[in-house]
């Protein structure tokens, strides 16, 4: 028999997460949500500039464009996983191979909320934040899971520098992240087992 509070909590992290990537939805089909590049300028604030940049990332996955999402990147950017497993990855190439693994693994949206942004030079901002990966059942099939339940979404925060290149447009030069679930294959390959 099905306990009603048992119910409840799918069935809002179920909402939470159609509700997220609706808005992300909608917002895909704004003109700031565009690949191509923006003249940003410190007119702006901290704050703006980082949750537009995330915004577009998050745009940009759920398209599946992945060349535009990388291009948000610096060329040298380094993209660094810390939990589930320690990961380190350099470049817009290998950055993109992670959005390629994600989708691979079922994720249907990264929903960024950025919670600080602050200068700290006339061309860099660091930025702290929390962010969601929404899927379907993130990349783990039912049976896997010691405690029986399907998450639709996996939880975690992330650090970023962001930093003010030559062409005017702020771009990604460092991201930090950890999550405390496994979402990709290689994750759950890499994870130590009992």
């Amino acid at each position: 028999m099905l306990n009603a509070s048992c119910i409840r909590p799918r069935t809002a992290a179920l909402a939470g997460a159609l509700l997220a990537t609706f808005a992300l939805t909608a917002l895909a089909q704004t003109p700031a949500a565009s690949s191509g590049a923006r003249l940003q300028t410190l007119e702006q604030s901290p704050m703006a500039i980082a949750a537009d940049i995330n915004l577009r990332r998050s745009v940009l996955y759920g398209r599946r464009d992945l060349d535009g999402a990388a291009s948000l990147y610096t060329p040298d950017a380094a993209y660094i996983q810390l939990m589930p497993v320690l990961q380190m990855l350099k470049g817009k190439d290998q950055i993109k191979g992670h959005f390629d693994e994600l989708i691979s693994a079922g994720a249907l949206a990264i929903v960024p909320t950025v919670r600080e942004a602050t200068l700290t030079s006339e061309k860099t901002i660091l930025v702290g934040g929390d962010y969601a990966v929404l899927s379907r059942n993130n990349g783990i099939d039912e049976t896997d899971r010691s405690d029986g339940r399907n998450r639709p979404a996996v939880s975690g925060h992330f650090s970023q520098v962001l930093r003010l290149e030559a062409d005017g447009t702020w771009r990604i030069a460092m991201h930090a992240f950890a999550r405390p679930e496994a979402v990709t294959a290689a994750e759950l390959e890499t994870m130590p087992h009992d």
